[in-house]
């Protein structure tokens, strides 16, 4: 990504948020940035601590009086259950995994239905800054679960997710995008977001896809073509 300077003052031995790293997280990295972002989010710069986003984390509150460095790209780590009825995710055992987990090795042999079938990075546009529902709307005074580009906070999974933005849909009634941030796929495109498979190709994914579809192209264990 020629960004060979921050990656050489990266210290792979610390958190993210520690000593030089923290310098290093807030620089902004443009290939991070789509042009369609509306809301930067550029005026946080006080953060809470790491549990009060998510119980995996242990990062401190922090002040930086510089915003981190912006992100509107994000990895799709798996589906929840209760997303579908019926449930092929209930046991969230290996089909409910995306292309990459958190600390573990994925290698090509575990995708069953093809890198060209499996979705590697999607967008979630606008964070820190909160946004959700129709239309999507800026939640003020709250911040998001991922704080930038570096935060370990960043990858997510599939939930239901309702008209409102709310991780409360029916199974089967759920949106695949498009109506949250907060740790959800989303992007300020009209009808749909950009992705990049696993096998290196970008493609336009309509808002409208099927909710079984868009969980199959998510897992590597199939499911992208629905039989009635």
């Amino acid at each position: 990504m020629e960004e060979s300077a921050l990656a050489d003052n990266y210290d792979k031995n610390y958190h993210w948020w520690e000593g030089q790293n923290l310098f290093v997280a807030q620089q902004q990295v443009k290939v991070f940035q789509c042009p369609s972002n509306s809301y930067d989010g550029s005026e946080w710069t006080s953060f809470p601590d790491g549990p009060s986003r998510d119980s995996d984390s242990t990062a401190p509150a922090l002040n930086t009086g510089v915003p981190f460095g912006r992100t509107d790209y994000e990895v799709f780590t798996g589906v929840k259950n209760k997303v579908l009825d019926p449930d092929p995710y209930a046991n969230k055992g290996p089909e409910a995994d995306g292309a990459l987990i958190k600390d573990r090795v994925t290698t090509m042999g575990q995708f069953r239905d093809g890198t060209s079938k499996t979705l590697l990075i999607v967008e979630c546009s606008s964070r820190p800054t909160w946004v959700m529902g129709t239309p999507p709307q800026v939640v003020d005074g709250v911040i998001n679960q991922c704080l930038g580009w570096a935060d370990s906070l960043g990858p997510f999974k599939l939930h239901p997710i309702d008209k409102f933005g709310e991780k409360n849909a029916a199974r089967n009634m759920g949106f695949p995008m498009n109506k949250t941030n907060n740790g959800e796929a989303f992007s300020w495109h009209p009808g749909g977001m950009n992705v990049t498979r696993t096998d290196g190709s970008t493609a336009f994914i309509s808002e409208d896809v099927d909710l079984r579809v868009f969980c199959g192209m998510i897992t590597r264990s199939g499911g992208e073509v629905i039989q009635e």
